[in-house]
């Protein structure tokens, strides 16, 4: 623990207390029926409650609003098709499509539940055409895909991996890897996304669109991994979203707002071998950055665009050393408008902070040293 300040500043921990309380979603208890989907089950009549169907769309189908779907281990995927025209696996013929605001979770978890999408059902023109452009759609309102433990594997999309367009979207316990374009995008709220996983998509892992409307409510991020996509691990924009405990490895950038945001807490995350940390362009709301990593990445490790201070703003306790080696070996932790004074104390910088001759910093002269001032002496250890 740093031993220039253990806890944070009473001024950060009242934002906190504030945010977090003002950042909720309530719970939806579904008291429906329970239908069953398993992977040598049948498609036809009533299958789900006298006996199970094959595919989770023939199951939504025969579903109502509250109802419960569960589903035991397998792929699922194109039946009629090689590789998978073998007996053991389930039938998806073009993705899932949610229509209904029901809970769809697996019994044995992610590694063997398998969405199995790249059999080309999802053809470019209809990607772009966004009609049903992700091989999870969420249309429904109050819909829970996946829950920590019990959430599926999503393989191969030729568009979007998983994509909600409803509000009130719990997601949990899902990975989503080999889209050709983002592994997860939420357009809803509210929406809790929590331990789910985007690998090595073709675009970002998860872009967060929180609506600007405020009464709508508000997006959790907690507990996620992004590894290896080739966009942004996380790129958020619109209304509150919160971030908390949330890693991104290997991708194009770490954290993005670049578009505004209102109401942005990051907390806890980590950034880590990215080709930048984090990039904040102008807010609108209360932002508050405290107790994250920006360590390793390859460009620039924070990143504060014009306008990114203009309200509320905390940003200490965080660690931020060794970015930069992709800018021809030169040091490059902060890139900081000149505009941008907001003040970013105790906060550590691998050693002594960034230096103001550094044209990376964007500062001149003392000026670098005001807004930096107090330097943090030892890395923080994580949270108080």
């Amino acid at each position: 623990m740093n031993t220039l300040l253990a806890r944070p500043a009473r001024g950060a921990a009242a934002l906190i207390s504030a945010l977090i309380l003002s950042l909720t979603i309530s719970g939806t208890a579904s008291a429906g029926r329970l239908l069953r989907v398993k992977n040598n089950g049948g498609d036809r009549g009533v299958c789900g409650i006298t006996f199970p169907c094959r595919s989770i769309t023939q199951a939504i189908k025969n579903a109502a609003d509250g109802d419960s779907i569960e589903v035991d281990a397998g792929i699922y995927g194109q039946f009629s098709q090689a590789p998978l025209n073998i007996p053991g696996n389930g039938e998806e013929t073009s993705g899932v499509l949610v229509t209904k605001s029901v809970r769809i979770y697996s019994v044995h978890g992610a590694a063997a539940t398998i969405i199995q999408l790249d059999l080309a059902l999802l053809s470019l023109s209809v990607c772009e055409a966004g009609v049903q452009n992700a091989g999870v759609h969420i249309l429904a309102p109050n819909v829970t895909f996946g829950e920590p433990g019990h959430g599926f594997t999503i393989r191969g999309s030729d568009c979007i991996g998983l994509k909600v367009d409803a509000n009130g979207a719990r997601i949990g316990g899902n990975i989503v890897t080999k889209s050709a374009r983002d592994g997860f995008v939420f357009l809803g709220s509210p929406v809790s996304v929590q331990d789910n996983s985007a690998i090595g998509n073709g675009g970002n892992g998860f872009t967060i669109t929180t609506p600007m409307t405020a009464e709508l409510g508000n997006t959790f991020v907690n507990g996620n991994s992004a590894t290896g996509n080739a966009g942004i691990g996380f790129d958020i924009s619109g209304g509150p979203t919160f971030l908390a405990s949330n890693v991104a490895t290997g991708n194009g950038a770490g954290f993005v707002c670049a578009v505004l945001c209102t109401t942005l807490v990051l907390k806890n995350n980590d950034s880590i071998d990215n080709g930048s940390g984090i990039v904040l362009g102008p807010q609108s709301g209360a932002t508050l950055i405290v107790h994250n990593s920006f360590i390793g990445n390859g460009a620039v490790g924070v990143s504060l665009l014009e306008g990114s201070g203009s309200h509320s703003f905390v940003f200490t306790e965080n660690n931020i050393y060794s970015n930069g080696a992709a800018l021809d070996g030169e040091a490059c932790d902060l890139n900081i408008d000149p505009a941008q004074l907001s003040p970013l104390p105790n906060n550590y910088w691998g050693g002594g902070g960034p230096s103001s001759s550094d044209e990376c910093d964007g500062l001149i002269g003392n000026a670098i040293h005001q807004v930096l001032d107090p330097i943090a002496t030892t890395p923080f250890g994580g949270p108080p």
